[in-house]
């Protein structure tokens, strides 16, 4: 996750959190985050450290932007595409054993490229010290929380697949010479400058959502018409229950097809032609029967239905649990189905599981946005809010901007309050997210993360619960759990306008913190020593060459006898890295011989290295400092990667919004910019402060995050550093004031 100094190679060190940390994405990627800012401000830090990161989630070039480090690379795997993935999934039914992944490099410093080319057009006269792209970086990074992050929902007018960031882009470059300051600083969001960003959005709020209705109405009128033409109309209420229909023309249908699909792959006859005389409503039929029993349909008008087996999957329907077999079998018994049908266990399941898909395609419209009344439908259906309920609103829009705060202070200070999160499912209209400065006022207090095994009982499934230690797994299928409220068996799947299960909202009751804390509590002194181990956060653990200049002293220290040696080893700044080493018994002695560990497989290592030269030890981090998001004294940047052909440019859906709001903008005359407000501060008003989903944004800079996903009025640029000491002294913050 970490990093080596160059160009001049002193030393390759990996930092990393020992212990259960997968479980934790906030301490997994955010200790490294920290680590990373933690030591840039310590005194010999190499500017022109290289670092380099792995994983595909999108908030990592976020976290990446926020460091102001741009030597920085994350490691991706390639995305295929769905075509790729059934081309893959395709060979490999024929035989061939799939390579290991693909891998890209995500080179942070090109996307500040492209950003500086998107944003330094705009015109920053009235914004004291002018242009700074280190600044519109840490904007740009908090405007793209309005599409959603692993905090917080997107607002409903704002969809990255239909150019949101373009939108919020060429809005913040058209605002920024009348806000008088930038959205953010140092992790602290200026409200009324947002305040001003989000009511350019607003206005374009009943737009947005008509032509999305429009387009929407576009392609259902294709895919009907693609249905009628191919004879494969299905007639409303043919999969509404768990069986289907039991005509004569259907019984054949099924029986046929199951007899077929019985056989084994590759026996003879290899097809099955049923007659091109079907309706359309038995072809849908026969389609069902067909995936239901491992085969593929192909149907054309007047010609015959041609039935072909599949060959199996490895992966069984029998590997679904045994909580959803037996809701699967309640089920069929409510639904009043008779128990000498001849369908077996696998054929109900997967009918069962067919109808929930289709239940969760069929869902009804019920806000129905761009029509008349859409934002009352929207509070009531989705928020459970009466349209009169005007306070209610205002209690989402705050909790939605206290969660901007949050976000944006984890991103540049570390987390602020492990207890927050936000406590709805979905986010305010635009148009309501207003008079923010009112919002100021609360209090963020750090409290504590959850230990691993609260943090996986507050995420997992019952399905996972082999990850748990078997009294913490009862909790979540025991009828008589004080908490198996928290483990509901159905809950309910909102698609909220979108086409894939997967992007669904799963509308999960939230966990009560202190209620699982409490249940949990008297059951860790039941824990073994291995599963205790497994429920303490371990060291921080450095592990690096001896042959480097840490290594060489690193290698030194752990060989020493522990009553010849310190506790601690205290690197020095020559290093390259700042913080202390100690000892760990977990860890193994360097020249010695390194195992593959037991069950891990299929990665083409070696079963063990004789003479591993790597050397590992615990370690302290320096002190807290707080982080100056700003390019280093000494750094050298890379050689640009663009040229003048490498422009930005909009989608077609975003270019109709962004020049309805260009004739708009040019219309106006130039307003005053806002005065003070950040949400946390005392005179300067300061407000206290992780998925991108979908598909792409459409901007070079958007591109690159692959669908992941400023100086206020009145003060100077310059003595930058002492207002950072200053504030860091100034103690607890609250919305709107210091306290001292």
């Amino acid at each position: 996750p970490h990093t080596c100094p160059a160009p001049h190679s002193r030393c390759c060190a990996t930092v990393r959190r020992a212990g259960s940390v997968s479980a934790f994405w906030l301490v997994r990627f955010g200790r490294i985050m920290e680590h990373i800012r933690r030591q840039r401000r310590m005194p010999g830090y190499e500017p022109n450290t290289r670092h380099c990161i792995h994983g595909l989630d999108a908030d990592l070039i976020m976290l990446a932007l926020a460091t102001h480090e741009p030597h920085f690379s994350i490691l991706r795997e390639v995305v295929l595409d769905r075509k790729q993935q059934e081309k893959q999934k395709e060979a490999i039914e024929a035989g061939h054993v799939p390579g290991p992944p693909k891998l890209q490099l995500l080179q942070v410093w090109v996307l500040r490229e492209y950003l500086h080319k998107e944003f330094s057009t705009a015109d920053y006269s009235a914004i004291a010290g002018g242009y700074d792209l280190e600044r519109v970086i840490d904007d740009f990074v908090f405007m793209c929380f309005f599409v959603g992050n692993d905090f917080l929902p997107h607002i409903p007018a704002l969809e990255i697949k239909d150019g949101a960031i373009d939108m919020l882009i060429y809005a913040y470059k058209q605002l920024a010479a009348k806000l008088g300051g930038y959205l953010t600083d140092a992790g602290r969001v200026h409200l009324p400058r947002t305040e001003a960003l989000l009511r350019e959005v607003a206005v374009y709020e009943d737009e947005i959502f008509e032509r999305r209705r429009k387009r929407e109405e576009g392609y259902q009128r294709s895919a009907h018409a693609r249905a009628f033409a191919s004879g494969g109309e299905v007639p409303d209420g043919a999969f509404g229950s768990l069986y289907p229909p039991r005509d004569a023309t259907q019984q054949q249908l099924h029986d046929q097809i199951k007899g077929f699909g019985a056989q084994e792959f590759g026996s003879e006859p290899e097809t099955l032609e049923l007659s091109g005389s079907l309706s359309g409503f038995h072809r849908a039929s026969a389609h069902l029967y067909a995936t239901l029993f491992n085969c593929t349909g192909h149907t054309a008008p007047n010609q015959p239905f041609v039935v072909r087996r599949k060959k199996p999957d490895k992966a069984s329907l029998k590997q679904v649990s045994e909580r959803e077999a037996s809701a699967a079998a309640a089920a069929a018994e409510t639904a009043g189905v008779s128990g000498d049908e001849h369908l077996d266990f696998d054929t109900r399941l997967t009918l069962r599981l067919q109808r929930k898909e289709a239940e969760l395609q069929a869902q009804p419209d019920e806000v129905r946005f761009g029509e008349k009344d859409w934002k009352e439908r929207y509070y009531a259906v989705k928020l459970g809010m009466p349209k009169a309920e005007e306070a209610a609103r205002r209690e989402v829009a705050k909790h939605y901007v206290q969660g901007l705060c949050w976000v944006l202070m984890y991103y540049y200070q570390g987390v602020q309050d492990w207890g927050w999160f936000y406590p709805f499912h979905y986010a305010p209209c635009a148009s309501d997210l207003v008079q923010l400065e009112a919002f100021s006022g609360g209090r963020f207090s750090l409290g504590a993360p959850f230990s691993p095994f609260e943090q996986l009982m507050a995420v997992f499934p019952p399905a996972s619960g082999h990850a748990l230690p078997p009294s913490y797994r009862d909790l979540m299928v025991s009828p008589h759990s004080p908490i198996i409220d928290f483990f509901p068996i159905d809950f309910r799947n909102d698609l909220n306008g979108k086409k894939f299960s997967w992007q669904a909202v799963a509308l999960l009751p939230f966990i009560d913190a202190p209620r699982l804390r409490q249940v949990l509590r008297p059951l860790r002194s039941n824990l073994s020593a291995e599963e205790q181990s497994r429920d303490r956060f371990g060291d921080t653990l450095l592990f690096t060459s001896r042959n480097s200049q840490i290594g060489a002293a690193c290698a030194e220290f752990v060989c020493t006898p522990s009553a010849q040696r310190a506790p601690t080893l205290p690197l020095a700044p020559a290093c390259g890295l700042s913080g202390a080493l100690r000892p760990s018994a977990q860890l193994r002695m360097p020249d010695s011989a390194l195992h593959a560990p037991h069950g891990v497989g299929g990665y083409g290592l070696p079963p063990s290295l004789d003479v591993c030269t790597s050397v590992a030890a615990a370690f302290d981090e320096p002190p807290h400092a707080p982080h100056a998001p700003k390019l280093l004294r000494g750094v050298v940047l890379p050689e640009p990667a663009l040229d003048k052909h490498d422009q930005p440019h909009f989608s077609r859906d975003s270019d109709h919004a962004t020049r309805l709001m260009a004739a708009r903008l040019n219309g106006q005359a130039n307003g005053q910019a806002n005065g003070n407000g950040y949400g946390y501060g005392n005179s300067n008003g300061y407000a206290k402060g992780g998925r991108y989903g979908g598909g792409g944004a459409h901007t070079p800079a958007g591109r690159m995050i692959h669908g992941a996903l400023g100086t206020p009025r009145g003060q100077q640029r310059v003595g930058r550093d002492n207002q950072h000491q200053q504030r860091a002294q100034d103690g607890p913050r609250v919305f709107g004031h210091h306290t001292r």
